[in-house]
C-alpha cells in the first residue's frame, strides 16, 4: 500500500484550497492587474522546463497558456543579451500568479532541486495581493523529536535524498527534513556524530521518503540501520 507524506491539517487545508482555484471567475475579477517577478534568467528557464512535465486538461489551456507565453516571450528578448544569474522581470496577471502555483502542485522535481523550487514558489506567494489566501502556506510544525547519527550515515542520507523525486505538495515536508541535516553537517566534526531535530511527523515521513531510495549493496547496512532506528522511534511514540 502507497504510503503518503504526512502534512499538518492546515497545510493540507491550505493545499486543498490551492488545488480549487484554477482559472477561478472570483480571483480573476479581483485580480486583473499585472504582478512583476523579479527572477534570474535561469530561474525562469527553469519554471518553463516545470511546466513542460505537467499534464492538464483542454479547458486549462487558457490559463495555461497566459503563464507558458509570457515565459518563452522573455527567454527569447534575453536570453543572448543577458547572463543566466542577472535579475530580470516576470510580468504575470495577478490570476496567472495563482494559477501557476496551483499548476506547480503538479510537479515532481529531483530532491536535489527542492530548495531552489521552493524559493520560487515563495517568491510568487509573496507579490499576491494581501488578501489572498495563496500568499503563504500556513507555518511548518516546530521541531520536537531528535533523531541521532554517526558522520557516516548523515552524510550516506543527503546524498540519497538529494537524489529522490520529491512532488511539490511534499515540498515543505522534505525540506522540513533536509534543511536540518544539511545544517547539522555544516557543524559536523570527523567521524563525529549529530542529533537531528524533527517535526512531529518528521520520523515517518523520513520513512516514507526513504522507500524511493535507490541503493547498491555496500550502502544497505546503514540504511537498513538508520530505518529500524526511526521504526523504534516511532513504536516510542505509539
Amino acid at each position: 500500500m502507497k504510503q503518503h507524506i504526512r502534512l499538518t491539517s492546515a497545510r493540507k487545508a491550505w493545499l486543498s484550497l490551492v488545488m480549487m482555484s484554477l482559472g477561478s471567475p472570483l480571483l480573476q475579477a479581483q485580480n486583473s492587474s499585472a504582478l512583476t517577478l523579479k527572477v534570474t534568467l535561469q530561474e525562469v528557464m527553469i519554471l518553463q522546463q516545470l511546466l513542460q512535465q505537467i499534464e492538464l486538461s483542454t479547458e486549462e489551456i487558457p490559463s495555461f497558456l497566459a503563464i507558458q507565453n509570457p515565459l518563452e516571450q522573455l527567454i527569447a528578448q534575453q536570453q543572448k543579451a543577458t547572463p543566466s544569474q542577472e535579475k530580470v522581470r516576470l510580468k504575470l496577471p495577478a490570476q496567472s500568479a495563482h494559477d501557476l502555483l496551483v499548476f506547480m502542485q503538479r510537479i515532481t522535481i529531483k530532491g536535489g532541486g527542492a530548495k531552489q523550487v521552493n524559493a520560487l514558489i515563495e517568491q510568487v506567494q509573496k507579490l499576491l495581493p494581501k488578501h489572498s489566501p495563496f500568499r503563504a502556506p500556513p507555518p511548518a510544525s516546530t521541531q520536537n523529536v531528535s533523531f541521532p547519527l554517526i558522520a557516516e550515515e548523515a552524510l550516506l542520507l543527503q546524498q540519497l535524498l538529494l537524489q529522490i523525486k520529491v512532488g511539490i505538495p511534499e515540498i515543505t515536508a522534505f525540506l522540513a527534513l533536509y534543511n536540518p541535516l544539511e545544517k547539522a553537517l555544516t557543524k559536523l566534526e570527523d567521524a563525529g556524530e549529530l542529533v537531528l531535530k524533527l517535526p512531529e511527523q518528521g520520523p515517518q515521513n523520513l520513512l516514507i521518503f526513504m522507500q524511493r531510495f535507490e541503493l547498491v549493496g555496500s550502502q544497505v547496512s546503514l540504511v537498513q540501520g538508520i530505518i529500524e532506528r526511526l521504526q523504534q522511534l516511532q513504536e516510542q511514540k505509539t
